[in-house]
């Protein structure tokens, strides 16, 4: 078989595709079933009992989930190190309580302009990009979250001035939401959303190279 039939028959992978790739009859090849049964697990990955595309595009995949939470970690670090070189005073991964029904939550980032009296709870999310309305959905999900443990942290921090909730949605592809961009732009940090997109796009390789072959 020359090289330009084989091209044809065995068309390139792409990661939608790739399960039902595999579910097609496979074309005669000169190998045993037992080394195509292995080269076939080596694309699957070796969780194959979960693969699934579409949990590892959602976020749903729990094999991934130490990757995911990296991931997220290290934009989150960038945000709060931008701001407290924008002279706020920054807290992350604050234990708070909702006014309402008193749940324990815990809050990414709360930026504080003692100056101006002004608090702010920010929720970096990364997401698998799915619609133009997204970012705004996860804007008003995030605010649901977290405006009712706003009396909390007047009361932590003794500041009684305007408190704002803002979830920043990142794209998991690397894609930065208008609405995260202006966002970002009224804390003067907007220098860094090239170092966001590098990050969530290397914390995605990661997660999807650990989803397809189980390399950690």
């Amino acid at each position: 078989m020359s090289v330009k039939s084989s091209v044809k028959r065995y068309p390139a992978f792409t990661l939608i595709g790739l399960r039902e790739n595999f579910r097609k009859k496979p074309q005669p090849v000169n190998l045993s079933q037992s080394r195509i049964r292995t080269r076939a697990r080596s694309f699957a990955g070796r969780h194959a009992d979960h693969y699934s595309t579409r949990t590892f595009g959602h976020g749903s995949c729990q094999h991934g989930k130490l990757l995911r939470n990296s991931r997220h970690h290290d934009i989150r670090k960038l945000i709060a190190q931008a701001l407290r070189k924008r002279s706020f005073e920054v807290h992350e991964e604050v234990h708070c309580v909702a006014s309402e029904g008193g749940g324990i939550r815990r809050a990414d980032i709360v930026a504080l302009d003692k100056t101006n009296s002004k608090g702010f709870i920010l929720d970096p999310t990364v997401r698998f990009e799915m619609s133009q309305t997204q970012p705004s959905e996860v804007n008003k999900e995030k605010q649901q979250i977290y405006e009712p443990t706003i009396p909390y942290f007047r009361e932590k921090y003794q500041m009684e001035g305007t408190w704002e909730v803002h979830g920043l949605m990142i794209g998991a592809r690397g894609t930065i939401p208008r609405l995260t961009v202006n966002t970002i732009k009224t804390f003067g940090i907007h220098d860094i959303i090239p170092k966001i997109i590098t990050s969530s796009i290397k914390g995605s390789v990661a997660i999807l190279r650990n989803h397809l072959y189980g390399i950690s």
